[in-house]
């Protein structure tokens, strides 16, 4: 599974739970919007919500963000998998 960001550890946790195969996540894939944090990361704050996206000439992703990539990911693997 690639993602064109920093994706946060949980989102390999989430791909991989209940998967029937091995799940390999590739961040950096095609490109990299910065970090894509947790919403838990959002309540927390700190660098990669409140500044890294700065550095990275880019957008704030919204909070929720990852937890949509992972679902729609998800989806994505159980229908190529049947």
């Amino acid at each position: 599974m690639g993602a064109n960001a920093e994706v946060f550890s949980e989102f390999a946790d989430w791909m991989r739970t209940g998967a029937t195969q091995k799940v390999y996540v590739v961040g950096y894939a095609n490109g990299d919007m910065g970090y894509l944090p947790t919403q838990a990361a959002y309540a927390e704050g700190g660098y990669e919500v409140e500044v890294a996206h700065l550095f990275y000439g880019g957008f704030r992703p919204k909070a929720g963000g990852l937890e949509l990539l992972a679902r729609e990911a998800k989806a994505l693997l159980q229908a190529i998998n049947g």
